[in-house]
C-alpha cells in the first residue's frame, strides 16, 4: 500500500504540472474579508426585513432561536448543553428551552428561510404586474448590500494567497489552473487578481456565470487566457455593471433543488467537467 500511495502522488504532481488544475472555493475563501457566513448572511437579511414599518412601534418578528447564535459560539453552546444535561435538579423547562436554542437547523434551514423572507418581500398590493420580480429584486439589493457592507482591504489571509497563485499561474505558457469553481457570489478574487489590469480587457480572471458565457480564448493579461472562475451559486459583484447573474442565485430553497436535481444544470456540468478533465483542490 505505502508504494500505490507513493506512486499515486507522484502522479497527480505529474498531472497537476502539467496543467491539471480546478481549484474549488467555499465562503470560507471571503470570510476572512468580512463577508458574512452563510448563517450570518440569512440573520442579516432577517434583521432588514423585519424592521417595523415607518413610525410603527411593533417589535419586528422574532427570529427563530438557532439564527439567533453566532456560527463562532456553536462549539460553546453545544458543550453547555451537555454540562446542564448532566446537572442534578435544573429545570425541566429551562432545559427544554436551551435545547431548543442549542439544536442545529436543518441542512436547507437557511434556503428555506430565505424563502420565506422572499416571500415576505412581494407588494401587498395588487398594483404591481410583477410581483414575484419585485421580491426577487428586492432579495438580491439585500444580499448585495449586506455581502459588502463590512468588506476589509486585503492583507495576509487566503483570498489574498489564492490572488497571488492566480496572478502567477496566468502568466504561464502552460497553464496549471485550469478552471477555477466559486460557490461563493461574491467577486472578491476576480478583484484582486485583476487589480492593475481592466476586468474588460485585458483580465487575469475571467467570471463565468451561466452556461451562456464562455470561456475566454483571446489574449488577457500577460498576452495569455484569462483563467475561468465558475460562479455556480449565481454571482453578484460589487460593482451592479460587472456581468452579474442574479437571476442563477442558488439562495432559496426552491432554487437549490431547481440546481441539483437537474443533472443539465449549469452548477452540475461545470462540476462533472472539472470532475473529469482535472484533479479538484
Amino acid at each position: 500500500m505505502p508504494g500505490k500511495l507513493a506512486r499515486n502522488r507522484q502522479k497527480l504532481i505529474a498531472d497537476c504540472r502539467s496543467g491539471g488544475i480546478t481549484l474549488v472555493l467555499g465562503a470560507g475563501v471571503s470570510m476572512g474579508r468580512g463577508v458574512p457566513s452563510w448563517g450570518g448572511l440569512v440573520a442579516d437579511v432577517w434583521k432588514q426585513t423585519r424592521k417595523p414599518a415607518g413610525k410603527s412601534r411593533s417589535k419586528p418578528a422574532k427570529p427563530p432561536a438557532w439564527l439567533q447564535i453566532d456560527d463562532a459560539d456553536w462549539e460553546l453552546v453545544q458543550k453547555a448543553r451537555e454540562l446542564l444535561q448532566a446537572t442534578p435538579g435544573l429545570g425541566a423547562g429551562f432545559a427544554r428551552r436551551f435545547d431548543v436554542a442549542a439544536v442545529p437547523p436543518h441542512p436547507l434551514a437557511f434556503q428555506i428561510l430565505l424563502e420565506e423572507i422572499e416571500y415576505s418581500l412581494r407588494p401587498k398590493r395588487r398594483e404591481s404586474e410583477d410581483a414575484i420580480g419585485d421580491a426577487h429584486r428586492e432579495l438580491v439589493r439585500l444580499l448585495r448590500e449586506r455581502l459588502y457592507k463590512d468588506v476589509e482591504p486585503g492583507g495576509d489571509d487566503s483570498l489574498s494567497t489564492l490572488v497571488e497563485i492566480l496572478r502567477a499561474d496566468q502568466k504561464r505558457d502552460l497553464q496549471r489552473i485550469r478552471r477555477v469553481i466559486s460557490f461563493n457570489a461574491d467577486d472578491l478574487l476576480e478583484q484582486g487578481a485583476n487589480e492593475g489590469h481592466s476586468p474588460g480587457r485585458d483580465p487575469v480572471a475571467w467570471p463565468i456565470s451561466r452556461a451562456s458565457f464562455h470561456p475566454r480564448t483571446d489574449r488577457g493579461a500577460n498576452d495569455s487566457p484569462p483563467i475561468s472562475i465558475y460562479h455556480v451559486h449565481g454571482y453578484l459583484p460589487q460593482k451592479t455593471k460587472r456581468r452579474g447573474a442574479a437571476d442563477t442565485l442558488v439562495f432559496t430553497d426552491a432554487q437549490y433543488w431547481e440546481s441539483v436535481a437537474n443533472p443539465t444544470s449549469f452548477a452540475n456540468r461545470t462540476v462533472s467537467f472539472a470532475l473529469h478533465d482535472t484533479h479538484c483542490v
